[in-house]
């Protein structure tokens, strides 16, 4: 009888950990917070019930910010792991360039990668620079970016670990100032990274590829 009982117990004390560590994530998940970025137009959109500005505060559905540059300059000091930027459907032009992933954990999400497009023609100026761990790029396209010539030289680096992209798709980036701008996407040595879906396209300008592996050769 005593045997069946400490069996209930362990099984019960199981079951109430359980209980406790679903209430933990679901308390985590309801803190983290949300952004908001939309252009100039309606048309497509899934996440936000008004059209951007740069007056929004980007916090709402209703009052979303025009760009995903000014989300991250707004709110830099203010990010936590767990937060979501939701990047409505539309193409933002020119307006996004030279980024850096905000903090650890931090999720940036668009509409679909043939709905939310980042599109940068203006010469030197690549997408993002994510060297926070853990950060989550989702559903949107980066096209036409070309690196600065120095600090990144690709259109999107990933130096920090247990990244995630998906359904991310990179066309028509690269630039043909040097053989170092061949490759859409770098991937630096010590990073850790998990592609799924979206694509590279090759490089316009000449023979480069999709993606870039900087190794660090053993001694």
């Amino acid at each position: 009888m005593i045997s069946s009982f400490l069996f209930s117990s362990s099984g019960f004390c199981s079951r109430l950990a359980a209980l406790v560590l679903i209430i933990l994530v679901a308390v985590s998940n309801a803190s983290a917070t949300k952004y908001y970025v939309n252009d100039a137009s309606r048309t497509g959109d899934i996440f936000c019930s008004a059209v951007g500005s740069s007056s929004n505060n980007g916090t709402s559905a209703a009052t979303p910010k025009l760009t995903l540059a000014s989300v991250l300059s707004t709110y830099t000091n203010s990010f936590a792991s767990g937060d979501t930027i939701f990047v409505d459907a539309g193409t933002y032009t020119n307006t996004d360039v030279n980024l850096t992933s905000p903090k650890n954990g931090v999720v940036i999400k668009g509409a679909g990668s043939t709905l939310t497009s980042f599109t940068y023609s203006q010469g030197d100026g690549y997408f993002m620079n994510v060297t926070n761990n853990n950060t989550t790029l989702l559903n949107f396209q980066i096209k036409g970016y070309n690196g600065d010539g120095s600090t990144v030289t690709e259109a999107l680096r990933i130096a920090g670990t247990g990244v995630q992209v998906v359904g991310v798709q990179v066309n028509a980036c690269g630039a043909p100032q040097s053989p170092t701008y061949f490759y859409p996407i770098e991937v630096v040595s010590g990073a850790g990274v998990t592609f799924n879906g979206g694509g590279v396209t090759c490089n316009i300008y000449s023979e480069g590829g999709g993606i870039h592996l900087t190794v660090v050769q053993p001694m």
